[in-house]
C-alpha cells in the first residue's frame, strides 16, 4: 500500500457517516507512506494499537482535522518516522497517549 492508497482510504470514509471503522486485520507491516491516511474523519471510536508500522517513514496529515470519540493509537511504532508534520494538527479527541512514540529521527514536526 503507498500513499496514494492511504489517502484515499481517509477520502472514502469522509462525509459517509460511518462512526467506526475495523482496522485491527489491516496488514500495514509494508506502509512507509500514511500522509492523511485518516484526515478529517469523524468516528465516535478508531483503534490502531495492532497497527504493525515498523516500515512507517512518514505520517504527516495522517489524523489532521479529525474527531474522535476515542482514538487508540498507544503501540503505533515511530522509530522510523522521519515526518509527523501537521499530524494532529487540528484533531477533536479528548485524549491522546503518546508516550510510545520515538521522535528521535524525526526531522519535520511542523504545526503537530
Amino acid at each position: 500500500m503507498e500513499c496514494f492508497e492511504c489517502f484515499i482510504i481517509g477520502l472514502h470514509f469522509l462525509n459517509t457517516g460511518v462512526k467506526t471503522l475495523d482496522v485491527s486485520k489491516w496488514d500495514v507491516s509494508k506502509v512507509t507512506n500514511f500522509f492523511g491516511t485518516f484526515e478529517g474523519v469523524k468516528f465516535s471510536r478508531l483503534d490502531v494499537s495492532d497497527w504493525k508500522t515498523v516500515s512507517a517513514t512518514n505520517m504527516s496529515y495522517m489524523f489532521c482535522g479529525s474527531s474522535f470519540g476515542t482514538l487508540n493509537i498507544s503501540n503505533l511504532n515511530t522509530d522510523h518516522v522521519v515526518d509527523m508534520s501537521l499530524m494532529f494538527n487540528g484533531i477533536d479527541v479528548k485524549s491522546l497517549d503518546l508516550s510510545s512514540f520515538n521522535t528521535s529521527n524525526v526531522t519535520n514536526m511542523l504545526l503537530t
